[in-house]
């Protein structure tokens, strides 16, 4: 099991240090420079108000998949902050699609917000095709679960991997499922873990992480996402 440093992510180049210091980010609600949407204005953003089941969109207790969806998946919860909409849609499209680096850090905020407190948990990424990488030069999953680590005091372990690198935007729901289960594991799992991921619309991605983890030896595996987006709903970001 590799363990990543849980520790606050840094620019990595003289480029983004200086884009920082003479173009910070504007808010988009208050207009302040901060970020794209700052820490005060994050704590207002809208939350999902009953716990649902990822799957189907049913209510369900502590966000544990419903009676007919858990015999389906190794997955024990899936914790959500917000419908993928709004103010939240926006902040996530600008961090995966116009270079908004530092979006990372009201990502985190949002999804450890519905958290409870938690214990002998391991936070894992999910894994980010690399044609994604190289466009952003960076990898938005892996910097949203360090920052959720660091906010948590929890370890980060880098346990998952993609096997193939197709994308899943304008697929078909079936499509969507044989690319998720293109997921393997890189390194010996964690007992129990705490999955991290911006969106989340089947649950297919989720569902293929947490298989691959329990096929491995993990015993428990957890998630939690910024934002859900009801299939019916589905739109190009996801």
């Amino acid at each position: 099991m590799a363990i990543l440093s849980s520790g606050p992510v840094k620019m990595t180049s003289l480029l983004e240090k200086t884009v920082a210091i003479i173009a910070p980010h504007r808010c988009i609600l208050c207009g302040n420079y901060n970020n794209i949407v700052c820490f005060e204005c994050v704590k207002g953003l809208p939350r999902i108000a009953e716990p649902l089941c990822i799957f189907c969109g049913k209510s369900t207790a502590k966000w544990r998949p419903c009676a007919g969806c858990a015999p389906k998946t190794a997955l024990n919860r899936v914790w959500v902050h917000s419908f993928y909409n709004g103010v939240v849609a926006e902040l996530i499209h600008r961090f995966k699609f116009d270079h908004a680096r530092d979006a990372y850090k009201p990502l985190a905020q949002l999804i450890t917000t519905p958290l409870p407190d938690l214990a002998d948990l391991t936070v894992v990424p999910v894994p980010t095709v690399a044609p994604h990488i190289r466009q952003r030069s960076y990898d938005h999953t892996r910097l949203i679960a360090k920052e959720v680590a660091r906010l948590t005091k929890l370890p980060l372990a880098n346990a998952l991997e993609r096997t193939q690198n197709a994308q899943q935007i304008g697929r078909t729901r079936a499509e969507r499922q044989e690319i998720a289960e293109s997921i393997g594991v890189c390194n010996t799992p964690p007992t129990r873990i705490l999955l991290i991921d911006d969106v989340c619309t089947t649950g297919a991605t989720l569902q293929a992480c947490a298989a691959a983890l329990k096929k491995a030896g993990a015993i428990e595996v957890v998630a939690a996402v910024v934002a859900w987006q009801p299939p019916s709903t589905k739109k190009k970001d996801r």
